[in-house]
């Protein structure tokens, strides 16, 4: 445990003075590589291990791409371990060189990146893969942005199109990710129409009987249907696996990032905060499919906790972050931006410890030759 944590410890360190550095990238995106690879007996893996070892099990339940990354895993002889190091390889690719691409201070975000929701991700292979493609299509959805408030471009573009490719492969992968097709809402319309359409999709979902058959009719296109019908079942909407708790640091992130980029706005005048602020609000959506559904949909917004870490840093110019005279608005930001993050930890490691982070920490087969 001790090397890991020190090694994390010198990473954010050096992110906060080497905020682009190459070659920090690259020894954090190992590190975390080496991390999800080895660990062992978390809360998923014997799942997981079944998907890899007993396909036929798991072949009208797994998602079509997910399956077929399997199915070239195996075709290779890969052990297990081997296949989980392919698939982080893949996540961490995706993620690293997206971040690299988008962020002004590329370490900062990865460091934000790693406390949360990274260690989640460890556990959760299918929906970190699936994220990571969608932190693939930010590029896509942060492009063609008018500087002026509320003037964007209503038409399809070839930026729209790559990013739906996004979402449909994501899908494939994990399918409640289609849900994130709505951020195609904010990118393309103004402030008061993304308020009033929030508003709707969420009376809608919370009050309509139908949206289970329309979502089984999308669910049964992707290869899981099986699993995700499950939770629009009845019978699960009464079990006692139905919890309400997720809509918490939901909520309190939204109104913490919100507020960051009420002042950003301020501050800049900068359309990127309008879009911050037009995305988090489309994604209280996630709070309806919470209470209509499953406390799994918390998990749609936490993909974008570093969405809004890359718009919010990229707000900050260089010559006021982490600066020992800096503006009060940029202070104020420097101080808050990790805040969801921290309250996300705090939220979930209660309940997780000893299946998530304690495997993490003390059980990890290369890390363990240092003990």
């Amino acid at each position: 445990m001790t090397i890991i944590l020190l090694s994390m410890l010198i990473l954010v360190l050096l992110s906060l003075i080497l905020k682009r550095s190459k070659t920090l990238t690259i020894a954090t995106v190992v590190f975390m590589w080496c991390l999800a690879t080895f660990t062992y007996g978390n809360a998923d893996e014997v799942i997981y291990q079944s998907r890899y070892s007993d396909i036929g099990l798991w072949e009208n339940d797994t998602e079509y791409l997910f399956l077929l990354l399997i199915k070239i895993c195996r075709f290779f002889g890969f052990t297990f371990v081997e296949y989980k190091g392919v698939i982080f390889a893949i996540i961490l690719i995706l993620v690293s060189l997206t971040t690299w691409k988008l962020c002004k201070y590329p370490n900062i975000a990865l460091s934000i990146f790693l406390f949360y929701p990274f260690f989640m991700y460890i556990s959760q292979i299918r929906n970190a893969l699936a994220a990571s493609v969608f932190v693939f299509s930010y590029r896509y959805l942060l492009t063609n942005e008018n500087k002026q408030l509320n003037v964007t471009n209503k038409y399809v573009n070839k930026s729209d199109v790559f990013f739906t490719v996004c979402i449909i492969l994501a899908t494939l992968i994990h399918t409640a990710s289609f849900i994130w097709l709505l951020l195609l809402v904010p990118k393309k319309l103004g402030f008061k129409l993304n308020v009033i359409i929030a508003i709707i999709l969420n009376l809608f979902i919370v009050a309509s009987s139908n949206i289970s058959s329309i979502a089984q009719i999308v669910i049964s296109k992707f290869g899981a249907q099986t699993r995700m019908e499950g939770y629009l079942s009845g019978t699960y909407q009464l079990s006692s696996y139905r919890n309400y708790g997720t809509i918490i640091p939901i909520v309190f992130s939204i109104m913490i990032f919100m507020l960051i980029y009420v002042i950003l706005w301020k501050t800049t005048h900068d359309n990127k905060a309008i879009l911050g602020m037009k995305i988090n609000i489309i994604l209280t959506v996630c709070v309806s499919l919470i209470l209509r559904y499953s406390s799994e949909f918390y998990r749609l917004y936490e993909g974008t906790m570093l969405l809004n870490a890359i718009i919010i840093l990229n707000l900050i110019p260089k010559t006021e972050i982490l600066k020992i005279k800096t503006k009060i608005p940029y202070f104020i930001t420097e101080c808050l931006v990790s805040l969801p993050t921290v309250y996300f930890i705090h939220f979930f490691i209660p309940g997780i410890y000893s299946t998530v982070v304690f495997p993490v920490l003390y059980q990890n087969y290369l890390f363990q030759i240092f003990n």
